[in-house]
């Protein structure tokens, strides 16, 4: 039997060669599509009756792959963004076997009918100026935590970063350029703030010097 016809061989390809190499997607999304295998492949080997190494991509029908969504909806209660997050994930699965295998290109075609499900769109709310400033404004910075937690705001609010990557910053990974804390002229901008802020937190060194790698806020 060809190593084409073994879905073992396509995931391990899908997951080093297409996701990383070719896209280069984000750690978060490789770890989505993972999570995704990670409960799809089990359940299709348990439905086909063979052991997972086993698993043929013929044995990865349309019905196998329907019934797949309705246990993420009703035995796991997962949302239905959950679910087509996952849909969507096994979508690019099939697209990058249909492109390198010929012979699958039909069953790649009758998997990506598979439809996806509407769902209510969450209205995403912003804060005015005024909310803003007082959430900016909240944190206590007279103590550590206040600094600390000062900078982080103006920071995310600054960059538009997520909160994740604000945890995991690093000295190196920032510049921060030498602001008179008595400028009022500065101050008004909010990068200068921002450098402010991180001064405050603690002096990461000077930009032309070796900084250690660790953590930029406690």
């Amino acid at each position: 039997m060809k190593d084409t016809q073994y879905v073992s061989m396509w995931v391990k390809r899908f997951m080093l060669e297409y996701l990383v190499s070719t896209r280069n997607l984000s750690k978060n999304t490789q770890l989505s599509y993972r999570d995704t295998f990670k409960l799809m492949l089990p359940f299709m080997a348990k439905k086909s009756k063979v052991n997972i190494d086993k698993l043929l991509v013929d044995n990865i029908s349309v019905s196998i792959i329907k019934a797949f969504l309705t246990e993420l909806e009703t035995n796991r209660n997962c949302s239905l963004s959950t679910r087509n997050q996952r849909l969507a994930a096994i979508h690019a699965f099939a697209k990058f076997i249909g492109l390198n295998s010929p012979e699958y290109v039909e069953w790649c075609r009758q998997v990506q009918l598979i439809p996806f499900k509407k769902t209510n769109r969450t209205l995403i709310t912003y804060l005015e100026k005024t909310e803003m400033d007082a959430l900016l404004n909240a944190p206590d910075k007279q103590t550590d935590q206040g600094k600390r937690d000062h900078a982080i705001l103006l920071f995310l609010y600054n960059t538009g970063a997520r909160s994740d990557e604000a945890a995991q910053l690093r000295i190196e990974d920032i510049n921060i350029p030498h602001v008179p804390k008595r400028d009022l002229s500065t101050v008004a901008s909010l990068s200068a703030r921002s450098a402010i802020a991180f001064r405050n937190v603690g002096e990461p060194g000077r930009a032309d010097m070796p900084r250690p790698a660790n953590m930029l806020l406690p």
